[in-house]
């Protein structure tokens, strides 16, 4: 960026270029537990001791354990943080653009993350080798919720921002699509629906409850 001043008649001489760096800023408070979240942009300091001091981090599920240490934090991925006492964090960067894709190794279940400060759709995340359920931790009530496209009962339709989730993929390999809110979805998704469909048909749904925990969305 150059600049010169003008009295309407006469101009002074250009300055010096001058290179402005503009950030994009996104600020979150968590209380104290455990979370399951995502975060909304690529950072500038991307190590997990810069965004969440002091605190445990793990990521994806391998398949038979988390993996650690997390050397960097990622849009898209998701993160347990357990965090000892309430915490105000801001994250600093670049916003991410209108998607977003991850790639996921091995079949099975595995941890993603809201990459955008806003709330993501579930049907605004895709993939041809991944279920159409999944679920995010609600660390307020200690509880997942379901995560289902229109017409189950009791699902949600929304990932929160700076939430993660759980999906489960059944390629060894798999190229999980997530599409800002605003922004045209890649594909329509036929909704899944509890509604009966044929006589004889029939659904039960379990909620169990222990301490400060609960587990409210399952359904056999």
């Amino acid at each position: 960026m150059r600049a010169r001043a003008t009295d309407g008649e006469a101009y002074s001489e250009w300055t010096e270029p001058k290179v402005v760096r503009l950030r994009d800023a996104a600020r979150h408070r968590f209380g104290a537990g455990l979370h399951l979240v995502g975060v909304p942009m690529n950072l500038d300091d991307p190590t997990p001791e810069s965004l969440f001091p002091g605190c445990d981090v793990a990521g994806d599920w391998t398949g038979s354990q988390y993996r650690r240490p997390i050397t960097a934090l990622e849009p898209g991925r998701g993160y347990w943080v357990e965090i000892s006492s309430p915490l105000d964090c801001e994250a600093i960067g670049t916003a991410v653009g209108d998607s977003c894709r991850v790639t996921l190794e091995g079949r099975g279940w595995h941890l993603l993350g809201n990459p955008f400060a806003e709330p993501l759709p579930w049907s605004n995340v895709f993939s041809p080798d991944m279920a159409r359920v999944g679920w995010y931790y609600d660390s307020e009530h200690h509880s997942y919720r379901l995560l289902a496209d229109g017409g189950w009962a009791a699902g949600e339709n929304e990932i929160p921002a700076w939430s993660g989730f759980w999906v489960v993929t059944s390629a060894d390999r798999t190229e999980v699509t997530i599409q800002r809110s605003g922004a045209a979805a890649a594909q329509v998704v036929e909704p899944l629906s509890l509604a009966p469909q044929s006589e004889g048909d029939w659904c039960i749904r379990l909620i169990a409850e222990a301490g400060v925990c609960e587990d409210t969305d399952n359904y056999i």
